[in-house]
């Protein structure tokens, strides 16, 4: 008889080589999404617990239960100085409790293990314990409940978060805005849309600062045949229910 594995753990994958991940640290997340094609925040729900927010580095991913951390841990195993742990649960599953998936204690091993941020569509809990350890941690928000570690789970296989199919090795992102995910395959994409971004960023801030009322296109693209613009006497009549 064969046991089904109570986690799989995929020691060995490529992590984005160190210098890439520097080029975009400190960028602005919104930046880097706007580079991506406006495209690659991850679900809005997942929004900053610690006070902390701004990273930049390579995924680490687990998928487990709502209510389960044992992958999380195993994934201490296996992680190098500068990942991000990025932790994903099925939606759909409503076979269990949702649980704190990272508390303080958790928290501080990861930081031990040389982890640079948390990043979850799950729940976590101790807010100021976290704020304490330093470390940036997103999620979907706070619950006391404690979690199990029974499995099932797994370490560094791709994992899927909202739309984003997410591969241990890729970059990852945050700061207060949000997190963002950049795919390995992307990088050199991302580069060439940032220099597009920079420059739009520029001209905007110019404007701003010469005193502009309104952007530049603005005036020609309400000229455009699809734009209405009402007169009073035209104004139509509301009546209150």
């Amino acid at each position: 008889m064969t046991l089904k594995p109570t986690l799989k753990i995929k020691r060995d994958f490529t992590r984005i080589d160190a210098g890439k991940i520097d080029v975009l640290s400190g960028l602005s997340v919104g930046w880097i999404s706007d580079a991506l094609d406006r495209s690659a925040a991850l679900p809005a729900h997942i929004s900053p617990i610690t006070r902390n927010t701004v990273f930049t580095g390579s995924a680490l991913t687990v998928a487990t239960k709502a209510n389960d951390n044992l992958a999380i841990y195993a994934a201490l195993s296996i992680a190098k100085a500068g990942d991000v742990l990025v932790i994903a649960i099925d939606p759909e599953d409503i076979s269990s409790t949702p649980c704190s998936l990272c508390g303080d204690i958790l928290a501080g091993f990861a930081k031990n293990a040389g982890i640079s941020a948390i990043v979850t569509n799950g729940m976590v809990r101790d807010r100021i314990g976290l704020d304490a350890v330093g470390l940036p941690v997103f999620a979907a928000g706070l619950t006391p409940n404690a979690p199990f570690k029974e499995g099932p789970g797994s370490c560094g296989l791709p994992v899927k978060i909202g739309r984003k199919i997410i591969s241990s090795g890729d970059i990852i992102c945050g700061d207060d805005d949000g997190v963002i995910h950049v795919a390995q395959a992307d990088f050199a994409a991302t580069l060439d849309g940032l220099k597009t971004v920079a420059a739009k960023e520029e001209a905007m801030d110019a404007a701003l600062k010469a005193g502009y009322r309104q952007p530049d296109w603005l005036e020609e693209r309400l000229a455009e045949d699809d734009i209405d613009f009402i007169e009073a006497p035209d104004l139509p009549t509301l009546k209150s229910s």
